[in-house]
């Protein structure tokens, strides 16, 4: 695929898509259903849709990452009422979200964005 023009250095030949496994720190049971993610060139994409017995007010984690090294933003949301989440970032090899209330029985839905070298 060429974007912009046909020359060398218009082609895009570094895309990709897949599964990774996500693990949530600091959570009790549950599981993880969506976990996909896109890379085109440096820039790396992830979702996961987890579905948590419960979970930790204060520094959450979520490891296992397509790509360990990188820096961006996550957004980590619940469709479910009074669940605050006041933080996401993503840092190195793991995604971290400081939630100012516990949840159980609750859904998270995570989304980031990353840069790699």
């Amino acid at each position: 695929v060429y974007l912009g023009g046909t020359g060398a250095a218009n082609k895009l030949d570094d895309y990709e898509e897949g599964l990774f496994t996500p693990v949530m720190n600091g959570v009790s049971g549950g599981g993880v259903f969506l976990r996909n993610y896109t890379r085109i060139g440096n820039q790396v994409t992830v979702n996961a849709w987890f579905n948590t017995t419960s979970w930790n007010v204060g520094i959450n984690t979520v490891t296992g990452l397509p790509f360990s090294t990188g820096h961006g933003v996550a957004s980590v949301y619940s469709p479910t009422d009074n669940v605050v989440i006041e933080q996401a970032i993503i840092d190195g090899a793991s995604i971290k979200f400081r939630a100012a209330t516990s949840g159980t029985n609750k859904y998270l839905l995570l989304s980031g964005t990353y840069q790699i070298a």
